[in-house]
């Protein structure tokens, strides 16, 4: 990495914004995060940054102070630099100037399609800049825009960052052949070309220490099953809710705690359900915006995880689960057959009984897949390799 001209440039102004609105990185983010930590664990030429709204260009970020979580540092290099004061505070921070050359490769692993005039800035970029990659995670918001959270405006948003990015020739790293083939198809429909590389995230997991929360506390001496991501239609834990509200008519107390740990984006359906009440509430925790501590503790802890998803374009806690050692049931849909690898239990999202024989199983012990040893697994390490290369 190191022998080449050019330089990986990370663009992480959208971790800085998920670590402020939420402490801890969201699914887009943390592939960012985590790629950029591993790529200046090989070379000094990965390079660290934010668009500064502040002098309208790039500038240099001090990544311990990101992942040491330093919220005074975060608000003064974030985004929103309202009022004099504020903006001269932030200035020192601001300095180190970040200046793209043509043979740098701009990466935006996150949610790219959020901050309008960065993307103003690169779609309006001079001849001889540096060639820019963007991380399509899913084509959700324009292929099922009834499965992802927003409304119509978001998808929109989008939609013109996609279609831009495929007019400019920009090349699109996707999680996985799933997004990829939708991503070329989707072109071709439009007349375009997608220049298009394979990126798989890792499956590796950095397992923190950490506070944390008395329910988690509470929840060590009981038997759990995990469910990891946002509380949505497109992550389809609804099913796996009335499910479980089915198992404890028949198991009672014995059956373990369903564990949905994520931020709720479906409108409070499945909060409203569990508010209704009944015994088999009992048997089900809902934690919002669990942080990485408290998501090693839950992986430690659980029986297994299940992730009956529709519409994947990875799946990082499926990876996660594996790098823990804990057995995974995982919908048979999109790109999570692909992150298993054939190390994940795969059942049919759309099917209940699929979803249920699945369950039970699992419940009797019984798994048709288990974790591989961590040799077999895909590190963070390994994805900074694969973007070196694209150099």
């Amino acid at each position: 990495m190191g022998a080449s001209k050019g330089r990986l440039l990370f663009d992480l102004g959208d971790v800085v914004a998920a670590l402020l609105a939420h402490g801890h990185p969201q699914g887009p983010q943390r592939v960012a995060l985590e790629s950029a930590l591993a790529a200046r664990g090989l070379s000094a030429d990965a390079v660290p940054m934010v668009y500064s709204r502040l002098w309208k260009r790039y500038v240099g970020i001090d990544l311990d102070r990101l992942v040491e979580r330093d919220t005074a540092y975060l608000r003064r290099v974030g985004a929103g630099r309202d009022g004099l004061l504020k903006r001269l505070r932030a200035l020192p921070d601001l300095r180190r100037a970040v200046r793209p050359r043509s043979a740098d490769l701009l990466l935006v692993l996150g949610a790219g399609w959020i901050g309008a005039r960065r993307n103003r800035l690169l779609r309006h970029r001079h001849p001889g800049g540096p060639r820019v990659a963007w991380f399509c995670h899913d084509l959700t918001p324009v292929l099922h825009p009834e499965l992802a959270p927003g409304i119509a405006e978001d998808h929109q948003l989008f939609r013109r960052w996609l279609e831009r990015g495929l007019d400019l020739g920009d090349l699109f790293l996707c999680a996985s052949a799933f997004v990829a083939d939708a991503l070329e198809t989707y072109a071709r429909g439009r007349g375009m070309k997608a220049h298009v590389r394979l990126l798989p995230p890792a499956h590796e997991f950095r397992a923190p220490d950490g506070e944390l929360r008395p329910a988690i506390g509470r929840l060590r001496g009981q038997r759990t099953v995990l469910s990891v991501g946002a509380l949505s239609a497109r992550k389809n834990q609804m099913a796996l809710v009335r499910l479980w509200r089915a198992l404890h008519a028949e198991a009672g107390d014995a059956l373990p705690v369903l564990v949905l740990a994520g931020a709720v984006e479906d409108g409070g359906r499945i909060g409203d359900l569990l508010a209704a009440g009944g015994g088999w509430t009992r048997k089900v925790a809902l934690l919002r915006r669990a942080n990485d501590a408290e998501l090693a503790e839950l992986y430690r802890h659980c029986d297994f995880t299940v992730l009956p998803g529709q519409h994947e374009g990875w799946s990082l806690p499926a990876g996660e689960s594996l790098w823990m050692g804990k057995p995974c049931l995982g919908a048979d849909a999109g790109g999570l057959p692909e992150a298993g690898g054939g190390h994940v239990a795969l059942f049919d999202p759309r099917d209940a009984a699929a979803l249920e024989t699945a369950v039970r199983r699992a419940l009797s012990g019984e798994f048709a897949a288990h974790p591989p040893a961590w040799e077999k697994l895909r590190r963070w390490e390994d994805v900074a390799r694969d973007l070196a290369a694209l150099l």
